[in-house]
């Protein structure tokens, strides 16, 4: 985002009760989790902290799992991306 002359409004979201979500995007009054997982193969439990963060609100949209596998899969309002397309979908 800096890079493109954006203002970066980027987060780390983490609760008392332990749950944690890696980064969380603002665009406008949305906000936008994102799991950003070292592993290359697919596993959907990577979802499971979006999930738990989307019952917190009505403004939390659609979420991303970053991993380094090379499908491109939609789970349950959550999109797996490889790192090097997070930019195309973000």
């Amino acid at each position: 985002m800096y890079n493109q002359g954006k203002k970066p409004s980027a987060y780390f979201f983490r609760n008392q009760n332990g749950l944690e979500v890696d980064l969380i995007l603002c665009k406008g009054r949305d906000l936008i989790p994102v799991e950003i997982k070292s592993g290359a193969t697919f596993d959907p439990s990577f979802s499971k902290n979006i999930k738990l963060f989307q019952k917190l609100s009505d403004d939390i949209k659609n979420g991303y799992v970053v991993y380094g596998g090379d499908k491109r899969i939609n789970v349950e309002d959550t999109e797996f991306v490889n790192f090097r397309e997070i930019s195309s979908v973000l």
